[in-house]
């Protein structure tokens, strides 16, 4: 670009010179300075909006990224309540995975919860030779105790798993559903550190769905 401004300001100077002739050479230098003056304006000015032009850009992107950062924490449920120990209150059921896993909704953030201390059998495993009778018992007897309903959960510990489900004790209607889940024989006391705090009271609930030989005990 720069090079072009100076063949073309050359030009003018050419021109200049044979229409005008003047025959006083400092006129001549005069104006060869005026013209390169002219030029280094127009540089000076074109790179000035390249820069402008550039930093604009990388504002725009920085814009884009920040939204889609705020639109992807949005979409994977990062939410300031996520924390040790801490409780939320009244979630949405919007979707029962299996017996032991839901996806829960509130003020747009969505939660997939996987229970903490305990394991139904499998029933949507991408391997379907994992998926058994017992697995499919387990979601639909959860499906009907938590579709439409509104829950609390609980965080322990470790507040997610490396497949970055949350981990949570649930209560509906002020319920542990953990808890139900082991005392109607559903499912079976799995307990991983450091989320461990009930877990004498589960393996309790477990013995006696055993002793009354209930649901995967029979």
């Amino acid at each position: 670009m720069v090079w072009i401004i100076m063949k073309f300001n050359k030009r003018i100077i050419k021109k200049l010179l044979k229409y005008i002739k003047l025959d006083s050479k400092l006129i001549q230098l005069v104006m060869i300075g005026v013209v390169l003056i002219t030029t280094l304006i127009l540089i000076t000015n074109n790179e000035g909006n390249k820069q402008k032009k550039s930093e604009n850009t990388k504002e725009v992107e920085k814009q884009y990224k920040e939204e889609k950062q705020k639109e992807k924490e949005q979409n994977n449920g990062v939410s300031e309540e996520v924390k040790s120990n801490s409780k939320i209150k009244d979630l949405s059921v919007k979707r029962v995975v299996d017996g032991d896993t839901v996806v829960l909704e509130k003020n747009g953030y969505e939660y997939k919860v996987r229970l903490i201390g305990v394991d139904t059998p499998e029933s949507v495993h991408l391997d379907k030779n994992k998926n058994t009778k017992e697995g499919k018992i387990a979601s639909d007897f959860t499906k009907e105790r938590l579709t439409g309903k509104k829950v609390d959960i609980e965080f322990d510990v470790k507040p997610q798993d490396k497949y970055g489900r949350y981990l949570v004790y649930l209560y509906v209607d002020g319920i542990s559903y953990n808890e139900v889940l082991l005392e109607e024989g559903m499912a079976r006391v799995m307990m991983i550190s450091p989320n461990v705090k009930n877990k004498e009271l589960y393996t309790q609930i477990e013995k006696r769905a055993k002793d009354k030989k209930i649901g995967i005990w029979k």
